[in-house]
């Protein structure tokens, strides 16, 4: 489990940017000396360069951050997976060779020799220079959340076996629960998706347990490498950070399942591809959070992102590549390091202001749910008269229903003027009284038994819950199940589409039907909101609380205009400072925390707010 050196960044008031690469022995110290004026407190080692690469890095006043597992390795192989495999299969899908994941970590050999490489590298390190340990970067199951059967070798053939008799017992409760009639475990092997596929196209309602379980299995074992190899670094170096670098959204295939990394790992650096940075700040809060600035991404966007990564829990950037920093040639800072530097500084400045405080949400919840997303994926993917094999790296983007329903109800409750908490019934669901809450439940169309019984008992309690498809229609196996919950007057469809909403809201500023029909029902149920802002023409704004000792506030406020993380532009391209009025419910001392400015005490102040900064508003009362 997560040790007490986890959320130190946050707790401690820090910001620790690092790069993606570093300066080679060779390079000029000035080169530290620029970084570390920049802001910029380490660098990463890649996988490809020899062991105890990276020890270099205190004699430019750096630490090194290293990968410890191969590229292409054992995690990490999309090369593989888009140029080999994806093809082989498609040439002739009946042949179980075309589904082996080569190399495959169920496989005992590979197992040895990959904690054999990442025990040596983490040996060739003083602990006392390493900023943190990244077990793998990029590593997923197949590439990305690309949809792939893997694996059909004989390791992950009898591995599977075995996980079904801790999960069943019995073949009599396996068959019972999978409609089937095995009489020998060696009968069993796992259903390819080509074979859901026809299932699925006969009958909408059919169980597909039998598929679903060795996607179930599969995840189950990546994680337990991944949990094993964090535990030998901790027993190598104690106390130094364990990390997950460039981790994915979650996928009905590959992917990172949150629900299974949340509370292990003391950092994870994410990429925002379909709402990753809420499930990172809710379900991973004890968690240090990094993000990443993509070397492809227009320059012009890095700050903004950066500013809203930090407002949502993030206290580290990944700037993605040195190159932006430092030019070699001339040993100075190239053409992007001042603009970076005039947002590293701030934020720096923000994190210690922020020490201590935690951020305090609305009473409003949004129920996360692997099974339901996987679903999702079957009745849209599936439903299709096209290859699901091998999608493109950019998959989850394009085609991960649940995942952009999911963002969809991030933003409007944003665009609503309030925040939320996701929740997860394998993290665990609190005991919550529904009197004045709001649960969504964004595509729950596969829910176990106790998650159907907690949101009856929050209803019973008084909560509102708003749903836009069909409620535990199948349960967390994907078995359809007869008894869903029961009709209540607090249990509301929401007929907006919201996988729509994302894109539609960043080509106009005007509020849109989705908003229009949710914010009463918020106004309604919710308790009326401490501050409220008035934008003196439509925009799209973001308003986040961060407590600490009982009253002492610190308002965030930011231009919401478009997750520019996706490459959407704001509208016309356009992005002029935006005059706002803030009126809250009672007087108290406002102060600009930023610009230092005292506002007075006051229930109503009037602000400019930066397109690409935030504003932070200390709130005395």
């Amino acid at each position: 489990m997560a040790d007490g050196s986890q959320a130190r960044w946050r707790d401690n008031g820090e910001y620790s940017p690092t790069t993606f690469w570093g300066p080679n022995p060779d390079d000029p110290p000035e080169c530290g000396r620029l970084l570390r004026e920049i802001g910029v407190v380490g660098t990463n080692v890649t996988e490809c360069e020899p062991d105890g690469m990276g020890c270099h890095l205190p004699s430019f006043g750096l630490k090194a951050a290293p990968f410890l597992e191969g590229q292409p390795g054992v995690f990490f192989f999309g090369q593989r997976h888009d140029e080999e495999v994806v093809p082989a299969f498609r040439a002739d899908r009946g042949d179980p060779a075309r589904r082996v994941r080569i190399p495959c970590f169920n496989d005992p050999a590979v197992q040895r020799e990959l904690f054999a490489r990442v025990e040596r590298r983490v040996r060739s390190y003083d602990p006392n220079d390493v900023l943190y340990f990244s077990i793998t970067n990029e590593g997923t199951i197949t590439h990305c959340c690309s949809p792939f059967d893997y694996c059909s070798c004989p390791h992950c053939a009898a591995g599977f076996r075995e996980w079904l008799q801790e999960q069943y017992g019995g073949l009599d409760a396996l068959n019972a629960a999978w409609g089937g009639s095995y009489d020998d475990w060696d009968q069993i092997e796992g259903m390819t998706t080509d074979r859901a596929k026809e299932i699925f196209t006969a009958d909408p309602d059919a169980s597909l347990a039998e598929w679903f379980a060795f996607r179930r299995f599969m995840d189950d074992r990546f994680h337990r490498i991944l949990f094993a190899l964090r535990d030998r670094i901790r027993e190598l170096a104690p106390g130094v950070p364990v990390a997950l670098t460039g981790v994915w959204p979650p996928g009905a295939f590959g992917g990172q399942d949150w629900e299974r990394i949340a509370g292990q790992y003391d950092l994870l650096e994410c990429y925002d591809e379909v709402g990753e940075m809420e499930l990172a700040r809710s379900l991973c809060s004890r968690t240090d959070l990094m993000h990443t600035i993509p070397g492809r991404a227009d320059p012009t966007h890095w700050d903004h992102t950066a500013w809203f990564a930090f407002i949502h829990g993030y206290r580290s950037e990944l700037i993605d590549p040195f190159s932006s920093l430092i030019d070699r040639k001339t040993v100075s800072p190239a053409e992007h390091a001042p603009r970076i530097a005039g947002w590293i500084q701030p934020l720096k400045k923000m994190a210690a202001a922020l020490a201590g405080f935690r951020r305090q949400d609305d009473p409003l919840f949004v129920l996360h749910s692997h099974a339901s997303l996987v679903r999702k994926w079957v009745e849209t993917e599936l439903a299709l008269d096209q290859d699901w094999a091998g999608r493109e790296w950019s998959y989850p983007r394009k085609h991960e229903t649940y995942l952009i329903n999911e963002m969809g109800w991030y933003r409007l409750i944003e665009d609503a003027g309030r925040q939320f908490e996701v929740l997860s019934t394998r993290v665990g669901l609190p005991d919550i009284d529904g009197a004045s809450k709001l649960l969504i439940l964004p595509m729950a169309v596969a829910l176990c038994d106790d998650d159907v019984a907690w949101i009856d008992r929050f209803l019973r309690s008084g909560g509102t819950v708003l749903h836009d498809s069909e409620v535990g229609r199948f349960d967390e196996e994907l078995r359809f199940r007869p008894g869903r919950l029961p009709d209540h007057e607090r249990l509301i469809r929401f007929e907006h589409d919201l996988t729509v909403y994302p894109r539609q809201r960043c080509e106009t500023f005007e509020p849109l039907p989705p908003l229009e029909g949710f914010r009463p029902i918020a106004d309604r149920v919710l308790p009326p909101a401490w501050v409220r802002i008035e934008p003196a023409k439509p925009g799209h704004f973001e308003l986040t609380t961060f407590v600490r000792d009982g009253d002492e506030r610190i308002l965030a406020i930011q231009r919401n205009d478009a997750r520019l993380a996706t490459g959407q532009p704001f509208p016309d391209n356009e992005r002029p400072p935006a005059e706002v009025t803030l009126r809250f419910r009672e007087p108290a001392r406002i102060t600009d925390v930023l610009a230092g400015r005292d506002c007075g005490v006051t229930d109503a102040v009037t602000l400019t707010i930066d397109p690409i900064r935030a504003t932070f508003l200390r709130v005395s009362s």
